[in-house]
């Protein structure tokens, strides 16, 4: 079935099917201009602006030796505070825009997966923006995952460079003339995409191996055995990094224990199941009909068609599997039940499986005669359903009713330290943040204590290039 209505009023359906999901990306974009640093940017940042001279390869090279062999995520937060060393501009506005620029390259990756999903025409970008709204919106922890720059570096982006590289391997495997050797991007792409966190690691591990069941003729053996080369190469690197035996030499629990880690796992994925997919799984039923919706409109009036099986099925088993995979392999590797900030990963890659094998479908289904449904309608009523959702509705309140107040709260404690260092005080007393439990999910994290030897009192300080800072003690209200 092919488009038959006026170009205008094409494009008028399109832009209504499309306006609920660009509402979503927008509305994100514009909290990102309330993002601060804090935490754990505080402590990457005074390293390496007063220790690393800026250099964020310097900084990268330190954390490999004393903390972490993620040496990708690392690289990308010490880049954004280099950019905060180098910009004239203050450093808030830097860190928004950096904050936005990843939530930017999340939403590109998503948009370049589809030609996964089929092949030829194009219009590619409005199932990328349905699964990029989806993500968003689904996302537990909006402050771990996507609006505090080191949880979104470490746990998000690296989902954009596995599909990067599901990408580049499928290019090598249909291009013509790479018979006896690869594109240097895709060894490239698995050595970054495994430097991101470990559990991604094991992720690209799995997709090769699924990718070489998936394309077994022998033509493509010496494909397979370039990508298994690259990343036993990049695995060794990041885990044989002196920073992780550091790390866990400061850890008392468990490790290594298979029944703990799956009794553990057990419980985390109970939990997420009571607090997550119970609550909103309906949601990821709409995410599913939207991304069917997709690839119904993008075969009838975008000319696109469904790409081979092979080339999507092993993605897909890795990033649908990732939940309990993330689960158990977490808790054998430390001894701890699985935090949030692996459940935002694990759970925004199901998410993107679930679309991308959605959009697939609907290409089947048109192909096969199912191009009368009304496509746009169902796009356009699910994006409805998202926006009016609760977890859209509390996000959106938090940012309209507090984020100024807490932009406000954060400019004045800045200012504060600011004139505690110019006056070279030995401490500077800064208030608390004002009690808003609603924000803390989606803008605040761990605050400084009253305690100056308190990790982010010494990671502020450090930052700040003062001795100490510690919080106002609080005032009790008259009896």
């Amino acid at each position: 079935m092919t488009d038959t209505t006026h170009p205008r009023q094409g494009l008028a359906a399109r832009m209504i099917a499309a306006a609920p999901w660009a509402w979503v990306l927008a509305a994100f974009l514009y909290a990102s201009a309330f993002a601060f640093a804090q935490t754990d940017d505080m402590c990457t940042f005074g390293r390496l602006l007063w220790r690393q001279d800026a250099n964020p390869f310097l900084e990268t090279w330190n954390l490999y030796l004393n903390w972490t062999g993620r040496y990708s995520s690392t690289f990308v937060v010490a880049l954004g505070g280099w950019l905060i060393a180098i910009a004239p501009v203050p450093e808030h506005w830097v860190y928004s825009a950096f904050v936005a620029a990843l939530l930017l390259a999340l939403a590109a990756s998503l948009y370049a997966a589809q030609r996964l999903v089929g092949d030829g025409g194009r219009g590619r970008w409005l199932p990328g923006l349905i699964l990029t709204a989806f993500v968003l919106v689904l996302t537990p922890s909006k402050l771990e995952g996507l609006l505090w720059l080191t949880g979104a570096a470490v746990y998000t982006l690296g989902i954009g460079a596995l599909l990067w590289l599901a990408l580049e391997m499928q290019r090598d495997l249909r291009g013509p003339g790479l018979r006896w050797r690869t594109s240097w991007r895709s060894p490239a792409a698995i050595f970054i995409t495994t430097g991101f966190n470990e559990l991604l690691a094991l992720s690209v591990g799995a997709m090769i191996l699924l990718v070489a069941l998936a394309h077994r003729p022998r033509r493509n053996w010496p494909q397979h055995a370039v990508y298994f080369a690259a990343f036993a190469a990049a695995l060794l690197v990041t885990v044989l990094a002196p920073g992780n035996f550091a790390r866990d030499s400061l850890s008392d629990a468990t490790r290594h224990d298979l029944p703990t880690a799956l009794r553990l796992a057990g419980e985390s994925l109970q939990l997420f199941w009571l607090h997550g997919l119970s609550v909103h799984g309906m949601l990821v039923v709409c995410l599913a009909a939207a991304s069917a919706a997709a690839g119904l409109w993008m075969k009838s009036t975008q000319g696109v068609v469904a790409g081979s099986w092979s080339r999507l099925w092993p993605l897909c088993v890795v990033l649908l599997t990732a939940m309990p995979l993330h689960a158990v392999v977490y808790s054998f590797l430390t001894g701890e039940a699985m935090p949030g900030r692996i459940v935002n990963q694990a759970y925004a890659m199901g998410l993107v499986g679930i679309g991308l094998v959605s959009c697939w479908c609907g290409l089947r289904l048109a192909a096969g005669g199912a191009g009368r449904i009304p496509a746009g309608a169902v796009m356009l009523v699910m994006g409805l359903v998202l926006v009016t959702s609760a977890p859209f509705l509390g996000f959106t309140r938090v940012i309209r009713e507090e984020a100024a107040g807490w932009r406000h709260e954060q400019l004045e404690r800045q200012a504060l330290i600011a004139q505690g260092r110019q006056l070279k005080l030995p401490r500077v007393v800064v208030p608390a943040f004002s009690d808003r439990p609603a924000l803390v999910s989606v803008l605040q994290g761990a605050d400084i204590s009253d305690d100056p030897t308190y990790w982010v009192n010494t990671c502020l300080a450090s930052y700040s290039r003062v001795p100490e800072i510690v919080l106002e003690p609080r005032t009790l209200p008259a009896p």
